[in-house]
């Protein structure tokens, strides 16, 4: 068995990307630390932590994903897992495992799914540590909103924050203390683990750095820190994902599009900057509704703080409803058209190689 579990459960647009990178990047350093990052349940990012522990009758990409790859059902998928799970806790027994998926945080959304999880993680694992950062839940929706455009959501542009009002139960996402709460009851309030995501609170002001040391690591020698990974899209970009989202989905129903091809990851690549930025009053509005309950979350979770800072001063006054120009329009499909064309080109120089390579044989 793992004689510990560490399991990084996000929160979403708090660097999860850039600590996933990290830990994939660096296993061979990890193990001779005496960690090791899962492989069984992802490469990088932990999905099928999610698609093993969603009810039966929910479902999202990841789990699709994950189903599709395979041809399996939910049931065989499960089974599958767990033997893998078994396999590399046998492989790498005595070692503290290492788990990291923020759409746990997201998209767990019951005690039921929770405990599902915890059943899995202690057939092979020890103690389980949870660990999750937390954001001002106006600048998440901000940084999420380009997020669910790369993943095939379909919003209506421009729409940044959802409908709510001071009368209706808050969305889970945002909730962070019934989150808070819900991973205490299964897991133990002493085993989860909270920390600020916000400038000045990092250390080195660095999210990999402040999250290992969090660990407990104290020798980072060896480890090569990544670039900055998942960055935001253009406005732009953001446009242009809106209407590929329209007409070129990303699954239909259960099948995963084939001419959906990379459009995300290409993108990213190519159309990197700042995206939608909403009106000042907007935002505060916005993060009203969430105020009293996290000033309950830092007092159940002891931290240092009462409160995030309410700075609102680096957003606009106003936004005028059209944010993107016909110019900056047609720059992001000319970056996105070059960035297909160069892998075309790249895969046409490789397959000529090949065809020399192979009449050279013969």
């Amino acid at each position: 068995m793992f004689p510990r579990c560490h399991l990084h459960i996000g929160m979403e647009k708090t660097g999860t990307t850039t600590i996933q990178a990290a830990m994939a990047n660096n296993r061979k350093v990890l193990e001779n630390q005496g960690y090791t990052y899962s492989r069984s349940m992802g490469r990088d990012n932990h999905v099928n932590l999610v698609a093993y522990a969603r009810d039966d009758d929910t479902s999202d990409n990841q789990r699709k994903r994950a189903l599709a790859r395979k041809g399996q059902t939910l049931d065989a998928f499960r089974d599958e897992l767990e033997v893998l799970f078994n396999e590399e806790a046998r492989k790498y027994s005595g070692k503290v495992l290492l788990l990291s998926n923020e759409h746990l945080q997201s998209r767990l959304t019951n005690i039921r799914e929770k405990t599902r999880l915890k059943e899995l993680l202690d057939q092979q694992c020890g103690d389980i540590e949870i660990y999750l950062y937390v954001r001002r839940q106006d600048l998440v929706a901000v940084s999420l909103y380009g997020t669910r455009l790369l993943s095939g959501a379909k919003l209506k542009y421009g729409k940044v924050f959802p409908d709510l009002n001071s009368q209706q139960p808050l969305p889970y996402f945002y909730d962070y203390l019934t989150i808070w709460r819900e991973w205490c009851t299964v897991f133990g309030k002493d085993h989860v683990h909270l920390r600020i995501f916000a400038p000045g609170r990092l250390e080195d002001n660095d999210i990999v750095t402040d999250y290992l040391s969090w660990l407990g690591l104290q020798n980072l020698q060896g480890i090569v820190l990544p670039s900055r990974q998942n960055e935001s899209i253009s406005a732009a970009a953001q446009y242009l994902m809106s209407r590929m989202n329209e007409l070129n989905p990303t699954f239909f129903e259960t099948t995963p599009n084939p001419l959906r091809g990379r459009a995300d990851h290409r993108v990213i690549e190519s159309c990197k900057g700042q995206g939608l930025q909403p009106a000042r009053a907007e935002a505060e509005a916005f993060y009203s509704l969430f105020r009293d309950r996290n000033a309950t979350l830092f007092s159940e979770a002891g931290l240092d703080v009462e409160n995030f800072i309410p700075d609102f001063e680096f957003l606009p006054e106003v936004v005028t409803a059209e944010t993107v120009s016909r110019q900056e329009l047609a720059d992001a499909s000319v970056k996105l058209f070059k960035n297909v064309v160069a892998e075309l080109n790249e895969t046409r120089k490789e397959l000529a190689l090949l065809k020399r390579n192979n009449r050279n044989e013969i």
